[in-house]
């Protein structure tokens, strides 16, 4: 089995109508904070435009998202673009790899402490063909992470559906202590998943995984020897969410802002609000996430923001033939 350990505390929102066929070009509804669309002139050559989000729609080979990074410190600014493009709905072995070669990967297990409790969750996985380049379009690198894709066909809808409920009865919304009581935990943890499993691409590139930690509050080495290691707690709150204007709404027309902490050995590390519309394809690849802007709890000069350029469907279903292993396109 491949394994993973995330302490997760407590919980997120999201969710809104999926819809159904193409859309042409459209133009991006800027959020104040986040990283504008004119700061990457080369995205437009890599991809553009926006497929309306279906909800019934099956994962395809090709299905593709393309991200514009920003790092912002007081010396200036810093972009980048990251295009993350399916590969394989079901993801197969390759050799060096756990399972049989051309098998499906085993799947993914993640242990997650939630609210002191240890509760297991697993995912298949599917590959993607992740590729960093400049604000001007040139690769810098590229990676084929996988990624549970069961967590990110989920996203944060089933989550916001039990926020959205639970405030009709609870009238303290933002006491979490009252908020959570008699919840199903569960698919605010899967939710928490998902946007690791998003962290987690960037964390894995040899690219961008310096920048995180240009962002992070790095713990003291007194810290470390403590805990031996790091030991890092996402802290979302899913009861202080709050619905927001989509950034693409002709695509999708409800999205959430969702705060989110990041706890290295008991210190705060990154402070970060998440832009989410519901996980319906193309957008389920990024689980529904269209943008991040984390800031540094101590150093107020430092803040990394990401914002959804682009996102479009693969073509309709081929099927992979390969050594007597098939794959189409793979439903939700």
């Amino acid at each position: 089995m491949l394994r993973s350990t995330v302490i997760f505390w407590a919980v997120f929102a999201a969710a809104a109508a999926c819809r159904g066929p193409q859309l042409a070009d459209v133009r991006l509804d800027q959020h104040p904070g986040f990283a504008a669309p004119a700061d990457f002139p080369g995205a437009g050559a890599i991809m553009k435009g926006f497929d309306a989000a279906d909800v019934e729609g099956e994962w395809r080979a090709g299905d593709e998202v393309l991200f514009g990074l920003r790092l912002r410190r007081a010396t200036g600014d810093r972009h980048w673009l990251l295009h993350v493009r399916l590969t394989e709905p079901v993801a197969l072995a390759r050799v060096g790899e756990q399972g049989a070669v051309l098998d499906p990967v085993p799947p993914i297990d993640w242990t997650l402490r939630v609210n002191g409790e240890p509760q297991r969750f697993r995912s298949a996985s599917c590959r993607v063909l992740a590729t960093v380049h400049d604000a001007d379009g040139n690769v810098l690198g590229r990676s084929e992470p996988l990624l549970p894709r069961e967590f990110l066909a989920r996203g944060f809808g089933e989550a916001c559906a039990l926020v959205q409920q639970q405030r009709r009865v609870v009238r303290r919304a933002h006491d979490e202590t009252v908020f959570y009581q008699d919840l199903d935990v569960r698919p605010f943890a899967e939710a928490t998943v998902a946007a690791m499993a998003m962290l987690q691409v960037v964390q894995d590139d040899e690219v961008l995984a310096p920048l995180l930690w240009e962002v992070i509050e790095k713990p003291s080495v007194w810290s470390v020897v403590k805990n031996l290691g790091a030991k890092v707690v996402v802290r979302p709150r899913f009861h202080a969410a709050v619905e927001t204007r989509s950034p693409v709404a002709v695509a999708v027309a409800r999205a959430w802002r969702v705060p989110l902490a990041l706890v290295v050995n008991e210190q705060p590390a990154l402070a970060t609000e998440l832009l989410v519309v519901p996980s319906c394809v193309p957008f389920a690849l990024a689980a529904g996430i269209v943008g991040a802007l984390a800031k540094s709890p101590l150093h107020t000069d430092i803040e990394f923001s990401m914002l959804l350029l682009a996102a479009r469907r693969g073509s309709a279903a081929p099927r992979i033939e390969t050594a007597g292993k098939s794959q189409a396109a793979f439903g939700r």
